[in-house]
């Protein structure tokens, strides 16, 4: 995180990016773009039947979060 035009460094978790918010009703960043989100997208993706090259990648996986394969 950068205050200031300098690095802060703080005690411990410094700062929660990951809830930033995105949109007024409350939608943050983890929301969208953490692992877990990442993950939900992909089987709501599996479960629809929708081709995708997320869920292509991911069959019979028992969980999806992002990584590198």
């Amino acid at each position: 995180m950068v205050v200031n035009g300098e690095i802060y460094h703080g005690a411990g978790p410094a700062s929660e990016i990951g809830h930033i918010r995105l949109e007024r009703d409350g939608t943050i960043l983890e929301h969208r773009c953490s692992g877990w989100a990442v993950d939900r997208k992909i089987r709501e993706l599996i479960s629809s039947g929708r081709p995708s090259v997320l869920a292509i990648r991911s069959p019979k996986r028992k969980s999806c979060e992002a990584r590198s394969w």
